[in-house]
């Protein structure tokens, strides 16, 4: 059996800047934001500083800014449903020119996503964290108990031991050897070893990885991460909650797939993780 591998690199945005790269880049329309820039005191001149936000002409926020107070306020109106709109930040008065792209999703990104009601979802274990953030968005969902009996279309695990949970490593592989697509998100733990058989390529994804799915996303931190080692024959996956280690890792399997995600779904003050949520659910995601 011949076996791909495709290691996912940073895609790096084009920006009129320059060094300042801004802990977030992604927000939803709506909700009003107070972010603080943390930028270099060296960057300011004694003058002081300007920033102002704008999206098609549009200006959405602006104000003064100086090293002691970085500290800016602004707010998207809210977009029509599943809708992505690009803003540019811009700031004047300081040694060198910072500008960068921000992007703004709409609060409601599954109304028009089309065949949703088509695809049947399931969550397990029944009682997992990531419920709450399917019945907020009103997606319908099968709260599974028995892995093996899952009859949908995409089944997520919602955190799992797999010291712990032994059998569900061959449980989840079967189910996509049969069609379906499995998302494991975190928090998991443990050591799975993927014998080559069982798959016929593998995609890593690193820490950086979102941005190469989406390019308005931002680079969330990991709530587990993945470490890998390999033998002639199989990969091995260790799984912990520091920061060190790749993203995720996509394995093809039949007609299926399976998805080892360390980025949190939950996040809903980051629309990152509700639109990578609706990411995983396309059919083009596999």
């Amino acid at each position: 059996m011949k076996l791909w591998t495709t290691f996912i690199g940073l895609v790096v945005l084009s920006c009129a800047i320059t060094a300042q790269e801004f802990e977030q880049q992604a927000f939803f329309s709506g909700p009003e934001y107070i972010i603080n820039l943390k930028i270099p005191a060296k960057v300011f001149s004694r003058k002081g500083a300007t920033w102002v936000i704008t999206s098609k002409e549009s200006r959405i926020g602006q104000g003064k800014l100086s090293a002691n107070d970085q500290d800016i306020k602004f707010m998207m109106k809210d977009l029509r449903p599943n809708m992505v709109i690009p803003a540019v930040m811009r700031i004047s008065g300081t040694k060198r020119r910072i500008a960068q792209t921000w992007f703004f999703f709409s609060r409601i990104p599954f109304t028009e996503m089309r065949n949703l009601d088509k695809i049947k979802i399931g969550l397990w274990p029944a009682d997992g964290a990531l419920a709450k953030t399917f019945e907020r968005f009103n997606l319908s969902h099968e709260k599974t108990t028995k892995v093996q009996a899952f009859s949908g279309d995409i089944l997520f695990i919602d955190g799992v031991d797999f010291a712990v949970n032994k059998e569900l490593l061959a449980q989840i592989f079967e189910l996509a050897q049969s069609g379906k697509k499995i998302i494991v998100t975190p928090p998991f733990t443990g050591t799975v070893k993927i014998e080559n058989k069982m798959f016929s390529k593998v995609t890593f994804f690193p820490q950086s990885g979102l941005r190469a799915m989406r390019r308005e996303f931002d680079n969330l931190p990991l709530d587990s991460a993945i470490n890998i080692s390999g033998a002639s024959n199989a990969l091995s996956l260790s799984f912990n909650a520091e920061s060190n280690g790749i993203g995720g890792a996509l394995f093809n399997v039949g007609n299926g797939c399976v998805m080892f995600s360390g980025w949190s779904l939950k996040d809903e003050n980051n629309p990152t993780g509700i639109y990578l949520l609706r990411h995983y659910l396309l059919p083009s995601f596999r």
